[in-house]
């Protein structure tokens, strides 16, 4: 291809290939949590990590068509440390080291002479055959990156309207009930409590309260007796003052009168 055999077609492909691998991570194609927060949204990265892969894998397949004519097997590996520097956690906030790959992928590539059959032993690699590899490979990782970002976008819309029904079910319940109208009642007046007749000599502190009889429905049924109770004086009223008793007279005996027959 003629990508591959120009060196300056293979320095201007590779550099804008390179440059989106920059400006992803702005909107989080290799933030962990981004890609955490997206997993549980959706099903699968997010479509910036895919595109970040995209790119990055599109250099690979320069970087080893660049080698595969050039006689540099080894072309293709700086790219490949770069993306793995570039996308593993941690590894990414060393700086400078993706840049450092890419600049001696560049530079190798650029300084690197197409071999012919002349120059050495082995024949020359067709062109033909490195270019349907790549072809095959760059249409494979493509159609993994536009599955893999349409099924992302498909089940993040599903969740977020499964959520949306989630938060609108209770405000259209609250909605649906009736709202009752609190009328203002008029309190009837209370009625004093009956004044029940008490007879004289009744205190109810010292008088004998029968016990509460238990409920008809748990108790056995038995015939009703009445008793008859006789009111207790109360223990602090003070008796009446009795009358002296006064001595009754002797009974006078009966005065008898004789009378004489014979005067």
């Amino acid at each position: 291809m003629f990508i591959a055999r120009n060196p300056i077609a293979f320095v201007t492909t590779y550099l804008l290939l390179a440059v989106p691998t920059y400006i992803l991570p702005y909107f989080g194609s290799n933030s962990m949590i981004v890609n955490a927060f997206g997993a549980v949204l959706g099903k699968g990265p997010t479509p910036q990590w895919w595109m970040h892969i995209w790119f990055l894998t599109m250099l690979v397949i320069l970087g080893w068509m660049r080698g595969r004519v050039t006689a540099k097997g080894y072309l293709a590996a700086f790219p490949v440390l770069a993306g793995i520097f570039d996308m593993t956690p941690g590894l990414s906030m060393i700086p400078a080291i993706p840049t450092l790959m890419h600049l001696i992928c560049i530079i190798v590539g650029a300084m690197g002479k197409e071999r012919d059959a002349q120059d050495g032993e082995a024949a020359p690699t067709p062109a033909l055959g490195v270019g349907r590899k790549a072809v095959i490979a760059a249409t494979l990782m493509t159609v993994a990156a536009v599955s893999g970002s349409t099924l992302f976008m498909i089940t993040a819309a599903c969740a977020a309207k499964e959520w949306q029904h989630q938060f609108e079910r209770p405000a259209e319940k609250r909605a649906a009930q009736p709202v009752k109208a609190e009328v203002p009642t008029a309190k009837a007046p209370e009625t004093p409590p009956a004044l029940v007749p008490v007879a004289p000599g009744f205190n109810p502190d010292t008088t004998a309260v029968a016990p509460e009889p238990p409920a008809i429905s748990k108790m056995p049924q038995h015939k009703a007796v009445h008793v008859a109770r006789k009111p207790v004086p109360p223990a602090h009223t003070a008796q009446a003052p009795r009358a002296p008793e006064t001595k009754s007279a002797p009974p006078q005996k009966p005065e008898v009168r004789y009378i004489r027959i014979n005067d």
